[in-house]
């Protein structure tokens, strides 16, 4: 595949309602771009397909749990962790609490933003993890640190909703219900949820929701900013809500687990 010599990016700001985060799938209306920021790249043909690759291969156990760390895949502008966890684990593995070091005292953090990980085909176990990149540091080691797993019990998958009491079974951790109301035929969820850093927002639950054995889309799911920094309030609506039936959520969150004894493995050293 060919690479452009340039690309233009335009970055519009718009009115809206400052606590409200835009997603993905928002359309904004030129009546409601206030000012645009254009800018332009020129990438540099020579790093295209690039790629350090360092063989790990190594078996741990987390907290109960195994997973296998394949290998660490370096590109110029970010690193990927190639993960395998065990199908016989008792709980989904969500993420890994993890930097990498060099001998220099750099620290390579997980992104935070655009793609930080995928996920296993059923979509239920990490595969990787994006890190920042040490391509262009001349380090003699390089290791991985693991500080924590995120992960969720396999019978704690679902939570419940009781409209009447509003309350959902199986909360994760830091996850709290801020309200459950029938609104005419539609049913409206708030969950607020509490991050172990700043600023920092993940999603709670997944895409769709079960009604009975169906699964469902939502009418609509938005996310805001909480009272601080620590939270962030995410919010689903049930359209035409059955009061007689079963509806149920799927986390998508597992609280992280610090481990007692952190583990560093050493990937080179020159």
């Amino acid at each position: 595949q060919l690479i452009p010599e340039e690309l233009t990016f335009t970055l519009s700001f718009c009115k809206g309602d400052k606590r409200q985060v835009a997603t993905i799938r928002d359309e904004v209306t030129p009546s409601e771009v206030v000012s645009e920021l254009s800018f332009r790249l020129n990438p540099d043909p020579q790093y295209a397909k690039t790629v350090k690759t360092i063989e790990i291969n190594k078996e741990l156990m987390i907290n109960g749990q195994k997973i296998k760390i394949e290998r660490l895949d370096i590109f110029p502008t970010q690193a990927k962790l190639l993960l395998i966890c065990a199908e016989n684990n008792s709980a989904y593995i969500k993420g890994l609490d993890l930097w990498l070091e060099d001998d220099k005292g750099n620290r390579y953090e997980p992104k935070n933003n655009g793609i930080t990980a995928t996920f296993s085909s059923d979509n239920e176990n990490v595969a990787s993890l994006w890190i920042e990149s040490s391509y262009f540091a001349k380090t003699q080691t390089l290791k991985l640190c693991i500080n924590g797993i995120q992960m969720i019990a396999k019978d704690a998958l679902f939570g419940v909703i009781d409209y009447q009491t509003g309350t959902i079974t199986n909360l994760p951790k830091d996850v709290r219900v801020e309200e459950i109301s029938l609104q005419g035929n539609n049913l409206h969820i708030s969950l607020v949820g509490k991050s172990p850093k700043p600023n920092h927002t993940f999603q709670i639950a997944g895409w769709e929701y079960w009604h009975g054995d169906e699964k469902c889309s939502f009418g609509s799911r938005s996310s805001t900013t909480g009272d601080d920094e620590y939270h962030f309030i995410e919010m689903f609506e049930i359209k035409k809500f059955d009061v007689s039936s079963q509806y149920k959520l799927k986390w998508n969150y597992g609280p992280i687990e610090a481990l007692k004894e952190p583990i560093s493995i050493t990937l080179y050293n020159k």
